[in-house]
């Protein structure tokens, strides 16, 4: 009965041992996860950014194009 117990409390220090393994493992893929998608947001907005820089310059080139087809 004695060594049941022991065994039993072994047990329970090892499972609690994985669970904090678990438990730092987890933050450190959320923490990981998060600076990911940190850098791919700020890409798209850089992008997003680079697209809208480029709508415009072709906007103003069309208007170019149409001053000189109305001269």
């Amino acid at each position: 009965m004695e060594q049941q117990q022991i065994d039993i409390e072994d047990d329970r220090t090892q499972l609690t041992n994985d669970v904090q393994q678990i438990d730092k493992r987890l933050t450190l893929l959320q923490e990981s996860v998060k600076t990911e998608l940190t850098l791919m947001s700020d890409k798209i907005k850089t992008d997003i950014s680079t697209v809208n820089t480029v709508i415009e310059e072709l906007k103003e080139h069309a208007q170019h194009v149409r001053a000189k087809d109305d001269r």
